[in-house]
């Protein structure tokens, strides 16, 4: 969950980034407070503006809205990373995530992995109706084209 304060929204452009997504009532803020504790998303959009590409950054802290994002045809240009919880005394680390990808580990027991330009595997828990595979099989759910670039 991010938190934020009413007096932290950002009212300019929002309309622009509304009609982008499809979704009328989005609001933007300036600030928002997030926990440290759990894995982060962060997804850098690029709309092309005349010579230059505007980018924004959303943060999620759920992969079903990131899942959503990815599937969008409007969406432009996406750069997808990681920010791995905070543990005790150890800090974050950002990892540039180059694909997704789904294994089977048997009937209904589907993985989803995020693979990072470091070539971990960062497992997720997170279902889809969409990704019926048998046993053993992976599936390329998404990956960043060589032109996106790492973020």
């Amino acid at each position: 969950m991010l938190h934020t304060q009413e007096s932290w929204e950002e009212v300019r452009s929002t309309s622009k980034i509304a009609a982008i997504f499809n979704q009328p009532g989005l609001r933007r803020f300036r600030c928002v407070e997030a926990a440290q504790n759990n894995f982060l998303f962060h997804v850098d959009i690029a709309q092309n503006s005349g010579d230059y590409k505007l980018w924004s950054r959303l943060i999620l802290d759920d992969f079903s809205c990131v899942a959503e994002l990815l599937s969008m045809p409007s969406a432009g240009t996406i750069r997808l990373s990681l920010q791995t919880p905070r543990i005790d005394n150890q800090d974050y680390k950002m990892i540039a995530i180059k694909e997704i990808v789904a294994i089977s580990e048997g009937e209904d027991d589907i993985q989803l992995c995020l693979i990072g330009t470091d070539d971990r595997r960062y497992p997720l828990s997170y279902w889809d109706d969409e990704f019926f595979l048998e046993a053993g099989q992976s599936k390329s759910i998404w990956s960043a084209s060589p032109q996106q670039g790492a973020p």
